[in-house]
């Protein structure tokens, strides 16, 4: 008996030693980091605070949560360090020209991967959204966690009210040049970027000199209808684009502005954008031609009316590019309707 008490006793001490020498091989692996960095990316902490985060070299192994991660990767043309993915719920929603650089990677799963399927991949670098670092609920570890483990984050925190008052089109270009430094091709995410400038340029130069076009996003097209306001992406795009974003100014990011149908009537806005997903597109315009109050619109009657994807206004990444071009055509064709 004293034999047995005795080799558990061994056991417990020798496994206090491993787990307390792990802490210290931890903390000696994050404090190398920061003597020989080569570069900073600031990004947040789990804390929601700024931080700025170490990079002795560019990752070669990614593990990319959610579309705008993974297809912002693509885009820069690192598919092949993408170790696995997951969170991408219909591959449909990819861009076209993303989907075979998709089917490359050799682990994709619907779902966000846990925190022990994520330690046994040994990632150099996450790319997620804030709530994957959050610590709660089916996070996969806080951000100090993975520093610790020699994996740095990157986080978007574009997905909700909590974060900031405002969301703009310059925090999704922050967002493409901060990946583009970290996977070394700041010359491909600049490239991007200077697209989709050019566009807003062009649009801005078609509607100089004439009356702004008033446009409406709708954000929820239901019994209840709720709308995009100048604040979040998608009205700022618009409002960049020379156009007047119809909507109050004070409410928060992700949450919706809930208007009645008779506020629509008042308004009569010049052109309205429905967010929507390709296989609901047809429905949600059915349901506007033949909706009592709807119909009477000037924009509807003169078929001013359009769909954007959800998924290239909300959290987009690269995918912003294609929202862009969508509000500035159709922002576009209304002004000639309109001439």
């Amino acid at each position: 008996m004293r034999t047995i008490i005795f080799f558990i006793l061994v056991l417990f001490l020798s496994g206090c030693s491993i787990a307390n020498n792990y802490d210290a091989l931890d903390r000696k692996k994050y404090d190398d980091r920061t003597n020989d960095a080569c570069f900073t990316v600031r990004n947040y902490g789990s804390d929601l605070k700024e931080h700025d985060y170490i990079y002795r070299k560019h990752p070669g192994k990614i593990l990319a949560l959610w579309q705008n991660s993974i297809e912002t990767l693509i885009a820069l043309g690192v598919e092949d360090k993408i170790i696995a993915c997951g969170g991408l719920g219909n591959e449909n929603y990819l861009k076209k020209e993303h989907r075979q650089a998709y089917q490359s990677i050799k682990v994709k799963s619907r779902q966000v991967f846990s925190q022990e399927q994520v330690l046994l991949m040994q990632p150099e670098f996450i790319l997620g959204w804030f709530f994957d670092f959050s610590g709660k609920g089916r996070s996969i570890g806080t951000t100090d966690f993975w520093e610790k483990r020699g994996t740095n984050i990157y986080m978007n925190l574009m997905n909700g009210a909590e974060f900031k008052s405002v969301h703009t089109l310059d925090d999704e270009i922050k967002y493409i040049r901060d990946v583009g430094k970290i996977v070394a091709k700041e010359e491909k995410a600049q490239a991007i970027i200077s697209s989709m400038e050019r566009k807003i340029n062009d649009t801005k130069a078609k509607l100089k000199n004439k009356k702004p076009l008033r446009v409406l996003i709708v954000s929820s097209f239901m019994k209840n209808i709720s709308i995009y306001t100048p604040r979040t992406l998608p009205g700022n795009i618009v409002t960049m684009l020379g156009a007047e974003t119809l909507g109050k100014e004070f409410e928060r990011v992700g949450e919706d502005e809930f208007i009645s149908y008779e506020e629509i009537l008042m308004m009569n806005p010049d052109v309205i954008f429905f967010s929507s997903a390709p296989e609901r597109d047809k429905l949600i315009l059915q349901r506007l031609q033949n909706h009592p109050v709807m119909r009477k619109l000037r924009c509807v009657k003169n078929n001013n009316y359009y769909t954007i994807p959800f998924y290239t206004i909300r959290s987009p990444g690269v995918r912003v590019v294609d929202a862009v071009d969508i509000f500035a055509d159709g922002i576009s064709k209304a002004v000639k309707n309109y001439q």
